[in-house]
């Protein structure tokens, strides 16, 4: 498995809307456009983190908090995994963001990256 660093900004805006805000990628793989909610992500926590390369949070830039349980990226901001599957393709790929509330009802969202 490798790792594709992307460290970019998808979402800034109300708690309204973070609800309903797609994300949308490439595959790593192939290139087909891949949506899906924000909201739909897990925390790592949650992630059996055997399958991510040994070194993926130190190249996505993700500190380990809470006894090393929780992920935050460089924002501050919990990290949060989906994995994904490619219809065009069928490649299996997981994708890293750091989501959060950054002021009272304002939500980002920053794409860290991709496991491939």
């Amino acid at each position: 498995m490798s790792v594709l660093v992307i460290n970019k900004l998808m979402f800034d805006g109300s708690e309204q809307s973070f609800y309903s805000f797609k994300i949308e990628i490439s595959c790593p793989f192939c290139g087909k456009e891949i949506i899906f909610l924000a909201d739909d992500m897990f925390p790592m926590k949650e992630m059996n983190l055997k399958s991510f390369p040994k070194d993926f949070a130190k190249q996505l830039n993700l500190r380990r908090r809470a006894n090393g349980k929780i992920f935050k990226n460089s924002h501050g901001l919990q990290a949060y995994a989906i994995e994904c599957q490619c219809w065009d393709c069928e490649a299996s790929f997981i994708v890293v963001a750091g989501i959060g509330e950054i002021q009272p009802s304002r939500f980002n969202v920053f794409l860290e990256g991709v496991v491939k």
